[in-house]
């Protein structure tokens, strides 16, 4: 798939989830597959390729939308984009919530989880922001 072809990422998906239950091999690779692809892209820190970080996180968000990818790992993922929440980490955890937060809050098992994640994420997003904005004040009275 085209790294800017982020609109395909549904329909692939979806297409995984009619096939895993035939071929359940399918569903488990490709989760293998795209977790590591996802933390290879994590750790390296580089910032470029964000049109491939954020095809790889709707992916992982869709296929926990159809039960393919586990919540438990899932979940792993945002933890690892929290931990660093800067530049393009920002909008790749942005993509995950929007994508699949509503589902992951939605159910019952994983409710609370997504709750405190939500709420952490609220406060890292805060923090930055009074960071930045004592930033720009010091530099401006600095001028």
């Amino acid at each position: 798939m085209p790294r800017q072809r982020i609109d395909l990422v549904p329909l692939y998906s979806r297409l995984v989830a009619i096939l895993s239950r035939v071929f359940p091999d399918i569903g488990m690779d490709l989760s293998t597959m795209l977790h590591k692809d996802f933390r290879y892209l994590v750790l390296k820190k580089d910032q470029i390729k964000i049109e491939t970080k954020l095809k790889i996180t709707r992916f992982i968000a869709e296929l926990v939308n159809f039960a393919i990818f586990p919540k438990s790992e899932a979940f792993n993922c945002l933890k690892m984009l929290l931990r660093n929440f800067v530049h393009h980490q920002v909008e790749m955890a942005c993509a995950f919530v929007e994508t699949c937060g509503r589902f992951l809050y939605r159910s019952s098992d994983s409710h609370r989880r997504m709750k405190i994640y939500l709420v952490c994420m609220y406060m890292v997003y805060s923090i930055n922001l009074k960071a930045t904005e004592s930033f720009k004040t010091a530099i401006l009275s600095g001028i």
